[in-house]
């Protein structure tokens, strides 16, 4: 077993998830058993006389499986629970099972439920007041053990777990978006400096019909137009000049402080995730410094939690 692997075991055999392990378990042990397949190809070929005669059948094998699993597995918790009552280092044992009492214990209850026979039924919850004796008895140590790297081993890969898998890809990915949403504003502004190219030359064209105006009326010798057309003509370049000038400002404007935003949210960004990549690899180094004191004090630790685990069902691919 690699040490990485713990946690791993710890959140596979979560509370929640042992009663659904069982489950598939049996299904997979239900479509292994011969009789039980031929008897289902049957059902589905049969008439509505001889479906309830099979169907009787199939629910007697099924049964019957279920009993031989649920026996199996309390054998094979037995023989876990041995392992962990037997453990001469103090520390491992009390690691141990706070790992594995837990998965245990609810796994011999579901063992109680399933199985048929009082004797089994007895065996099975024999293995839970073991579970109970073994968890009280090393209350009584849980001072000592605190003090110890033991304690420190399954909170620090629960952390670097959710560094790797969690928060540094959360927050690439949010840094990610951010650029793209800097580059998308800046094809934007590029865009809106286009359309105040279009604006201007609409103004020039403007101009130069009014200007025109302007000439005519001059050409006619019709002064009073042209009074009043260089008066329009002032007042329209006047006009055009401010409201042109006012909104480009203020677009501008906009567009450097949503600029400015978006970069500090970059570097923000940026910042935080080398923050989360330093905490990695301080986490790293603390937890590999962590496994040579515990290897240096108890050698063949990863040996003995394989050991227990084996005794664990597992999932059925």
């Amino acid at each position: 077993m690699k040490a990485d692997t713990l946690l791993n075991i710890y959140q596979s055999y979560s509370l929640a998830k042992i009663s659904a392990l069982n489950k598939q378990n049996l299904i997979a042990l239900y479509a292994q058993n011969e009789q039980l397949s031929k008897l289902n190809k049957e059902l589905a070929k049969s008439n509505s006389v001889t479906q309830q005669i099979l169907k009787n059948q199939i629910k007697e094998i099924e049964r019957q499986e279920k009993c031989r699993y649920y026996k199996n597995l309390a054998f094979n918790l037995s023989h876990a629970m041995g392992l962990l009552e037997n453990e001469e280092s103090t520390n491992f044992r009390i690691f141990a099972c706070g790992l594995f009492l837990p998965i245990i214990q609810e796994m011999a209850k579901e063992a109680t439920q399933g199985l048929e026979e009082i004797a089994d039924k007895e065996y099975a919850n024999d293995i839970v007041q073991k579970c109970i004796s073994l968890s009280e008895q090393d209350k009584a140590l849980q001072a000592d053990y605190q003090s110890t790297s033991w304690v420190q081993m399954l909170p620090l890969q629960e952390r670097i777990n959710n560094l790797s898998t969690v928060d540094i890809p959360n927050k690439e990915k949010e840094l990610q978006l951010a650029i793209e949403e800097k580059d998308k504003k800046r094809k934007d502004d590029k865009l809106n400096a286009k359309s105040y190219k279009g604006c201007f030359i609409t103004m020039c064209i403007v101009t130069v019909f009014i200007l025109f105006m302007l000439i005519m009326t001059v050409v006619t010798k019709d002064f009073e137009a042209t009074k009043g057309g260089i008066i329009v003509f002032a007042i329209s370049i006047g006009l055009l000049v401010m409201l042109y000038r006012g909104k480009k400002k203020n677009t501008d404007a906009q567009a450097h402080n949503g600029n400015e935003a978006l970069q500090d949210k970059i570097v923000s960004l940026e910042n935080e995730l080398l923050d989360l990549k330093k905490e990695e690899l301080e986490m790293n180094s603390k937890y590999n410094n962590i496994l040579q004191e515990i290897t240096l004090e108890y050698p063949k630790w990863e040996k003995r939690l394989s050991e227990i685990a084996s005794y664990l069902p597992q999932n059925k691919r």
